[in-house]
């Protein structure tokens, strides 16, 4: 699943830098209920993935394309509303060229993400659980890929409000400096300061790098939830046991497992494998 983060700034030229990740979620635990007519199975995904919080980060090595794209201009003014009025308009761009590359980074940081499926703590009732193979392709394929997007969501919730929120200070460099003059030009009053489009991209990247620092403490959250119809079978000559069982459609083959436990574990077996002794 791809992050839905951008920005739009004034150039409209995406910066891309595609991070790899592998296995940074684990799906931790995986809880079976059985409930009157229902088979519920809930299932939880965590992880604080590395890249993630490396995408937070605002390194200049990172951001050579958008500082090249931002460019370099200078004013000389006496004025201070001038030169503030300028600032304001570089700062702004400059905040969008920075902001679009962090989105870039941290979409294809969440689009990167995947959930390592081989210790989830399985239980059902209380008890250790250990799927048919057919079960076990759900919890680990659709039901944990469904709780990793949930965490996906919420993290882009929060990336979001991070992104929006980031406030530049906007505050002219100091102390600020009047162009120094050729030697054989003589000026008969106070040239203005030399204020220069570079000292815009500065103040703003140091702002993003100081606000971006306190959000690369990234834990992802996530579930998933699917319930399945149950319904009871009566086994016996003449039915003696009533049995709770799950219909499986395989492949045009109708089959009936029934809940069970095997030495010790709690798992599910074709309801044609029982014997009354069994139940």
């Amino acid at each position: 699943q791809k992050a839905n983060l951008c920005w739009q700034n004034h150039h409209g030229t995406p910066f891309f830098l595609c991070l790899t990740i592998s296995h940074v979620m684990e799906l931790a635990q995986v809880a079976v209920n059985l409930v009157n007519d229902q088979m519920t199975l809930s299932v939880t995904v965590s992880g604080s993935p590395p890249e993630l919080a490396l995408a937070l980060q605002v390194p200049m090595g990172h951001y050579f394309g958008a500082r090249s794209a931002f460019g370099d201009d200078q004013i000389v003014s006496d004025d201070m509303g001038v030169l503030r009025q300028r600032f304001q308009v570089w700062a702004l761009e400059a905040k969008g060229l920075i902001l679009q590359e962090l989105a870039s980074r941290l979409e294809s940081a969440l689009a990167a993400i995947s959930v390592r499926t081989d210790s989830a703590d399985m239980r059902m009732g209380g008890d250790r659980f250990n799927p048919p193979q057919f079960l076990l392709e759900f919890i680990v394929g659709p039901l944990a890929q469904n709780a990793m997007h949930d965490a996906i969501g919420v993290a882009q919730v929060t990336l979001q409000e991070a992104i929006r929120s980031f406030r530049p200070s906007g505050a002219l460099p100091h102390p600020l400096h009047s162009p120094s003059p050729h030697p054989q030009v003589k000026c008969n009053r106070f040239p203005g300061y030399l204020l220069r489009k570079g000292d815009a991209w500065e103040s703003v990247f140091r702002d993003a790098s100081e606000h971006f620092s306190q959000h690369q403490h990234v834990t992802l959250h996530g579930s998933a939830v699917q319930s399945f119809p149950i319904g009871v079978v009566k086994i016996g000559n003449p039915p003696t046991h009533a049995v709770p069982v799950l219909l499986r459609d395989n492949e045009g083959t109708r089959e009936l497992w029934a809940p069970c436990v095997k030495d010790g574990v709690s798992t599910f077996d074709l309801l044609e494998n029982f014997h009354p002794s069994e139940v």
